[in-house]
């Protein structure tokens, strides 16, 4: 079902709305019926609605039922809609308050609703049979509807008086006035489709409002305005305000001083006139404003729980207008009260964390992430030339993991000497690789290369005679080599 409008303004709470309206039934319907018996049940819900019976004391939930006598109260910016005996829908907005009055038996089919404070929409999926009964309740007055279609707006003002207004647009609906202990009057009147009538009473009164000696009012449907608490209040005003008189030919008015006919609320203006001296006509008028709510502090009314909002509540100081207002939930505290061995073994079964709320009380269990391998690394298959597989293994759960290890060349290249040079003959050198042992399992060596030979290392001329005749020479030094040499510009030579 669509949501109506809201009809609520944070200056004119408590308001109060019924509409009986017939049109299509929606799908989904939450309900239990068998024969004999009749149902009402919460068809959907948004926010924080409540109910306080004698079976029922607290929120309420989609699908749960309730019963006669029980008190149902919807916060701020929360929303219910409920179904009952299959074919009647009640959708109650924002800051409403209202108790059921309800027959499960088929043979005293009826719904009463009894409304304290907000909005409500009433929905008839079909025309009431036989001495079935469903009835709208308000403070001074009752409405009786057999099918039809009409929207009640009850507002309650600041000069004591609870104002309602009746705007039928189908049908014909009866108003039946109620004194201050709820006994009928004995008057009523019967409005047809668009036709309205005004209804005001207090401890004192209940009476029809009348315009012109009549009790009807025509309003114009396609303009109908979404608010309509302020369309009230306006209209109130208006048959409030008479007429101003104007000059004729036989008499022109004499204009006395202004008085106050009527002192403004905090929430309805008020009104000054000017009357002539001579033949008391009103010859002026002006609108006093409203002055406005001035509300008193926020006080607590209903404690915000973990997953339940709360509820403040504030009052108007001159008038008692209540305004309330939703706490938000506050939230679970969680603390962990115990936990499961949580491994990173594959076989090991899925760990918990057990957490209990501070608050209240409320437990559930929290899967714990599984903790990462340590893996460290063991072998690998790979060698300097070809590509291999490296293993690793966790020293905690001894889980093995491989992974692609190519080759990235000799990594243990070094150089072996195996013949030194000499002074005349060339050195051999060879590259082997100690990571991969290259010339064991290949049977030769990585790269081979010669070293130059080293040259004599001669050492100093000396001289040797040999008869008359003396010779000079000079040996080569580095161990080993017997060579010497002859130089022919030796000193002493002949």
């Amino acid at each position: 079902m669509a949501k109506e409008p809201s009809t609520f303004k944070s200056k004119i709470i408590p308001v109060l709305i019924g509409i009986v309206l017939v049109v299509g039934i929606v799908g989904g319907v939450l309900f239990y019926q068998s024969k004999g018996y009749r149902s009402i049940a919460v068809d959907e819900l948004k926010g924080d609605v409540r109910a306080v019976g004698d079976k029922k004391d607290g929120s309420l939930f989609v699908g749960e039922h309730l019963y006669d006598g029980d008190f149902v109260s919807v916060a701020n910016d929360s929303s219910l809609t409920l179904v009952a005996d299959t074919n009647k829908y009640l959708y109650a907005d924002e800051n409403t308050s209202f108790k059921i009055e309800y027959s499960s038996e088929m043979s005293k089919s009826k719904v009463k609703i009894h409304m304290e404070s907000g909005s409500t929409l009433s929905v008839l999926n079909e025309k009431l049979k036989d001495g079935e009964i469903y009835e709208v309740d308000t403070p001074n007055s009752t409405m009786s509807v057999r099918g039809t279609s009409f929207r009640v707006t009850v507002y309650k003002a600041s000069d004591g008086f609870d104002y309602m207004l009746t705007e039928v647009k189908t049908g014909t609906v009866v108003v039946k006035l109620k004194d201050s202990e709820g006994k009928f009057t004995g008057e009523e009147h019967a409005f047809d489709a668009g036709e309205s009538g005004i209804t005001r009473g207090n401890e004192e009164t209940t009476e029809f409002l009348k315009t012109m000696d009549d009790y009807v009012w025509t309003l114009d449907y396609d303009t109908l305005p979404e608010d309509n608490v302020e369309r009230l209040i306006e209209i109130i005003t208006e048959a409030m305000d008479p007429e101003v008189v104007g000059d004729t030919d036989e008499h022109t008015h004499t204009p006395g001083e202004w008085y106050v006919e009527r002192s403004a609320s905090c929430d309805i203006e008020g009104l000054r006139l000017r009357k002539c001296t001579e033949c008391g006509a009103i010859v002026a008028k002006e609108s006093i404003p409203a002055t406005g709510h001035t509300y008193g502090e926020w006080h607590e009314t209903i404690t915000p729980g973990c997953t339940e909002s709360g509820r403040e509540t504030r009052v108007c100081t001159v008038c008692g207008h209540e305004e309330t207002n939703t706490l938000a939930a506050l939230g679970h505290d969680w603390v962990e009260t115990s936990s499961d061995v949580n491994t990173c073994s594959d076989n090991n079964p899925i760990a918990y964390s057990h957490q209990t709320c501070r608050n209240c009380q409320q437990t559930r269990d929290v899967e714990l992430p599984k903790p990462e391998h340590e893996w460290r690394y063991e072998s690998t298959t790979r060698t300097c030339t070809t590509d291999g597989e490296a293993t690793y293994r966790c020293p905690i759960c001894q889980a093995v993991d491989t992974r692609p290890d190519p080759c990235t060349g000799h990594m243990g290249l070094h150089e072996i000497v195996l013949e030194e040079p000499a002074c005349i003959d060339f050195g051999h050198v060879v590259t082997d690789c100690d990571a991969c042992n290259y010339y064991d399992t290949h049977g030769e060596y990585i790269s081979e290369r010669e070293t130059d030979p080293l040259g004599h290392l001669w050492g100093p001329v000396e001289s040797r005679t040999e008869g008359n005749h003396i010779s000079y020479f000079h040996s080569c030094q580095r161990p080993g080599c017997p060579y010497q040499e002859y130089p022919t510009n030796a000193a002493g030579d002949d």
